[in-house]
């Protein structure tokens, strides 16, 4: 199911999932406490991006091609919203069909996913396309803009080798050996990850194995995920180098 997402509809997802948090009920502390359908939240205000040294552009180009890549996003995530949605009534009757051979189904599943990858993608590529070009319409900019900044880091050259390393895995011919790859844990080092255990009063060794292993399994699947894209878009760009420049 995983498949079905592309690496920039997996961000969109993922930063649309924190783009809106509940603020504290200011009133619970003088006993007036407001209902439930009530429910202030507070925007994402700022983003900012960490790019590695090595990128040969200065943060306005890079600033262009990200709000570009979001919009070309914006429009993939709706074009495969109709699709998927369009396809549910056909894989569910697969699945029904297909019942006597396969009992368990999972076409259905699939597109469901998609579908909802897609819509949710597609959403959250508005909100944060429309916020970083337009100004607000109701007046208050500075409330609806969200702030989009840069900064360079020597430590995403280990992130980057790490991301070589999965493409080279993926094609030889296309990508370069890169000599011996940072692991996963070095990756993770390198963008400041660590368990949420880390540095309390009480530690589970378990469980911080637990979230250790689900961030190293998420990583690699981020990047092999990004490795395939990489691979598909060069091959594209040999072929038809115009075409693959607007992707």
């Amino acid at each position: 199911m995983g498949q079905t997402k592309s690496s920039n509809i997996e961000f969109l997802n993922r930063i649309g999932a924190n783009s809106e948090q509940e603020k504290p009920d200011s009133h619970a502390e003088d006993g007036h406490q407001e209902n439930e359908q009530t429910k202030a939240t507070v925007k994402l205000e700022e983003m900012v991006l960490v790019y590695p040294l090595s990128m040969p552009r200065t943060p306005d180009e890079i600033r262009e091609e990200f709000i570009n890549t979001m919009l070309r996003s914006k429009s993939k995530a709706e074009r495969d919203a109709v699709i998927a949605t369009g396809l549910l009534p056909v894989t569910a009757a697969i699945d029904i069909l297909i019942t006597f051979i396969w009992p368990f189904g999972g076409l259905l599943e699939i597109d469901a996913v998609w579908a909802y990858a897609s819509i949710r993608g597609a959403k959250a590529s508005r909100s944060v396309t429309k916020r970083l070009t337009s100004t607000s319409g109701s007046g208050k900019h500075d409330e609806d803009k969200l702030h989009l900044n840069f900064s360079p880091s020597p430590r995403l050259a280990v992130l980057e080798k790490f991301l070589a390393a999965r493409c080279h895995e993926r094609d030889g011919n296309l990508f370069p050996y890169v000599g011996s790859a940072p692991t996963e844990s070095e990756a993770l080092e390198a963008i400041g990850w660590f368990p949420s255990s880390k540095g309390g009063a009480e530690r589970n060794w378990e469980d911080e194995q637990w979230e250790i292993a689900e961030v190293k399994d998420d990583l690699n699947s981020v990047m092999r995920k990004a490795a395939r894209e990489w691979t598909k878009w060069l091959a594209l760009f040999e072929k038809k180098p115009e075409k693959a420049a607007r992707k």
